[in-house]
């Protein structure tokens, strides 16, 4: 769904709600040149930073131990090219996630949102497209380049 959309060579990701990596490390295995990974558990840190290790990725990531929530307010970093977050489906504010996120975005960079079913973004202006994979559904929105570029 990314690639059909965007160029990922040179591409800075940020991955919010990391875990353990994966996301933000297939992006950098198909040409993302950084990748900032957010994780609030320390345990889980731990092991993205030994995942990116073994997969002499250590040197293109930056790892940030914070709540995702109040890394987004006080808004670290450049804009990036992409945005990867796969927060927890219960969290309170998952509605509220891609106007908290697409701020970070530069114009014309994509989110990529993973949630649970129930929740539906496609009245929002930035909405691209959805897929549903069983109870799962991900969902795209693209920072649209200010008027006149």
């Amino acid at each position: 769904m990314i690639e059909s959309r965007m160029d990922l060579e040179g591409a800075h990701v940020l991955d919010l709600f990391s875990g353990t990596g994966s996301l933000a490390f297939e992006a950098l295995s198909r040409g993302a040149e950084s990748a900032t990974l957010v994780e609030h558990q320390s345990a889980v840190m731990k092991c993205a930073q030994e995942n990116a290790a073994a997969l002499a990725l250590s040197d293109l990531c930056v790892f940030v131990r914070a709540d995702v929530l109040v890394y987004l307010k006080s808004n670290h970093g450049p804009p990036y090219d992409l945005i990867l977050a796969d927060p927890p489906y219960e969290l309170d504010t998952l509605p509220r996630l891609p106007d908290l996120i697409l701020p970070m975005l530069k114009p014309g960079g994509l989110l990529v949102l993973e949630h649970d079913i129930r929740h539906r973004f496609t009245g929002h202006g930035a909405f691209e497209t959805e897929r549903a994979y069983g109870r799962t559904t991900v969902s795209l929105f693209n920072a649209h380049s200010p008027a006149g570029e």
